[in-house]
C-alpha cells in the first residue's frame, strides 16, 4: 500500500504547519515543490495540541488516502476527529456507489481533547449563503472565518483586502465577536489537475467533488480548540434531496467533529431562492444595507456582474423586490444588454440544479408580473430547460464542440511549442557546454 506520513507538526503563535513525506506511487498528486503544509490565523493558536493541529492537514488528504487505498501515518491525532472519520466518509461512500473507498489512517496516539464549549463561529465569504446563514443565526452572535486559499489565491492582494472588508463589515454590522482570517495552502500542496483525472470517471473534478467541504471546515479546528465553540456553521449549496455530487453536503459534514465541536451544514432544507428573500426581508425590515460576494471569476473579490452566476443572483433579488444595485452589483449598459445570451448559453451546457434554481426566479418574477428594468424584460419568457430557440440549439450545438476543440488545439499546440523551445535551447546549451566546459542555462 502507498503510504502518506506526517513527519513533523510544529504550532506557533498564528501558524500551524505540518511537514510529510509520500511514497513513489502517490508523488504525481503532490506537488513536488511543497513540502509543508501551513495554516495561518489571524488570532491565536499557539497553544493548540498536536492532535488538533493535525486536523486540517488530515481532513485534505483523506479522499487521497480513500480512492489510493492508502494508509496515512501520523503520531497523534484528537479522539473525536478520530472516531467522525468513519462516520462522514459513509456519505462520501452513499454519493459515489461506483467509487472504492478504502485506504486506513494509523495513528499512534488518539488523544482526548474534550472542553466545555460555548459559542459558535461560522465561514463567510459574504455569499448569499454565508449570509443567509448569518441572518438565520444572527441571535447566536457567531465568530466569522474566512478563508484564503480557496477562491481568492494567497498572491490575490485585492481579494485578500476586500474579502477582509467584507468579513470585518459583516461583524461590525452584526455586532460579533472579532473575526478569524485562515490563510492556508490546502489548494496548492497537492496538484489539482491530476487528481482531476484520478475522479473524472465519476464525472467530477477533484476541489467541488471531493475536497473542498471537509478540506475548508477542518481549517477551523485549531480556532475552535482555542474558543472552545460548541458549533461551526458552514452555509449549504445544495438542497436537502436534491441528488448531486459535491463535497460540501449535508451527508458529509454534518458528522464531522473535532475536540468538543460539532459541525453543522447550515440550511440544508432551504433553496438558493429562499435564501435571497431571507436576506432581502431582513435588509428592509432592520434597514441593513448587505453587500453579496458571489462571484467566482474575478479578481480581487468583486461580483464581474456578467457571468451566470452573477446574473442568477441579480435576478434572484430582483424576484424579490430588491435592488441589485443595493447588493453589490452595479451592472454596466453592456451587462443588461449581453444578460440573455450569457443566461441562455449558459443554462444550454449546464446542468439541472442551476436549472432549477432559474425556475424557482423565473416563477417569482412571473408572479410580481414586472421587473425594474425593461432591459430585463425577457427573463418572463425564459424557460430554463429550453433556452434557445430551434436555430439557436443547432447553432451552439455545433459551435461549443469546435470552441471546446479550438481550447483544447491551442493548450496542445502551446505544450508542443514549449518542448520545441526546451529541446532547441538545450541542445544549443550542450553546444556551448562542449566547447567552454560549462552548461548554460
Amino acid at each position: 500500500m502507498e503510504r502518506i506520513k506526517v513527519l513533523t507538526v510544529k504550532t506557533e503563535a498564528h501558524r500551524i504547519e505540518v511537514g510529510y513525506m509520500v511514497s513513489e506511487g502517490l508523488k504525481p498528486y503532490f506537488n513536488k515543490e511543497v513540502d509543508t503544509f501551513f495554516v495561518e490565523y489571524s488570532q491565536p493558536v499557539g497553544d493548540v495540541p498536536a492532535g488538533i493541529a493535525v486536523v486540517p492537514f488530515v481532513a485534505n488528504v483523506l479522499p487521497i488516502v480513500w480512492l489510493t487505498d492508502s494508509v496515512l501515518e501520523l503520531d497523534e491525532i484528537d479522539k473525536s476527529f478520530y472516531e467522525s472519520i468513519d462516520d462522514f466518509k459513509q456519505g462520501y461512500i452513499a454519493m459515489y456507489p461506483a467509487a472504492v473507498f478504502g485506504g486506513k489512517v494509523e495513528a499512534q496516539h488518539i488523544v482526548e481533547n474534550g472542553y466545555a464549549t460555548e459559542g459558535c463561529a461560522m465561514f463567510f465569504s459574504g455569499g448569499a449563503d454565508a449570509y443567509s446563514t448569518l441572518v438565520e443565526h444572527r441571535e447566536e452572535r457567531p465568530m466569522l472565518l474566512s478563508v484564503i486559499g480557496a477562491d481568492i489565491t494567497l498572491d490575490d492582494k485585492e481579494g485578500i483586502l476586500n474579502q477582509t472588508r467584507i468579513m470585518e463589515k459583516g461583524t461590525e454590522d452584526f455586532q460579533l465577536p472579532a473575526p478569524c482570517l485562515i490563510s492556508s495552502n490546502f489548494r496548492n500542496f497537492i496538484i489539482g489537475k491530476t487528481l482531476d483525472d484520478l475522479v473524472r470517471i465519476y464525472g467530477e473534478d477533484w476541489w467541488h467533488g471531493f475536497q473542498h467541504g471537509i478540506g475548508l471546515i477542518c481549517l477551523s479546528a485549531p480556532i475552535a480548540f482555542c474558543k472552545h465553540l460548541k458549533t461551526v456553521y458552514i452555509a449549504s449549496t445544495n438542497v436537502k434531496g436534491h441528488h448531486a455530487t459535491c463535497a460540501s453536503d449535508g451527508s458529509i459534514d454534518n458528522y464531522v467533529r473535532f475536540g468538543g465541536t460539532q459541525v453543522v451544514h447550515a440550511q440544508f432544507e432551504m433553496s438558493r431562492q429562499q435564501k435571497i428573500a431571507l436576506i432581502v426581508d431582513c435588509c428592509k425590515k432592520e434597514g441593513r444595507r448587505i453587500k453579496l460576494r458571489v462571484c467566482w471569476r474575478s479578481k480581487g473579490g468583486y461580483n464581474c456582474c456578467h457571468c451566470e452566476k452573477c446574473y442568477r443572483t441579480i435576478f434572484a433579488i430582483v424576484a424579490e423586490g430588491g435592488d441589485p444595485k443595493e447588493y453589490g452589483f452595479n451592472m454596466t449598459n453592456k451587462d443588461f444588454l449581453d444578460a440573455e445570451r450569457i443566461v441562455k448559453k449558459s443554462l444550454y451546457k449546464t446542468y439541472g440544479m442551476v436549472r432549477d434554481k432559474w425556475i424557482e426566479i423565473v416563477n417569482k418574477v412571473k408572479a410580481r408580473n414586472m421587473v425594474p428594468d425593461s432591459r430585463m424584460d425577457w427573463v418572463l419568457s425564459l424557460d430554463p430547460f429550453h433556452p434557445c430557440g430551434r436555430i439557436e440549439r443547432k447553432f451552439l450545438r455545433i459551435t461549443c464542440p469546435i470552441r471546446r476543440l479550438c481550447r483544447t488545439l491551442s493548450k496542445r499546440f502551446a505544450f508542443l511549442l514549449n518542448r520545441t523551445f526546451d529541446f532547441v535551447l538545450g541542445t544549443h546549451a550542450r553546444k556551448h557546454s562542449n566547447k567552454f566546459g560549462v552548461l548554460l542555462a
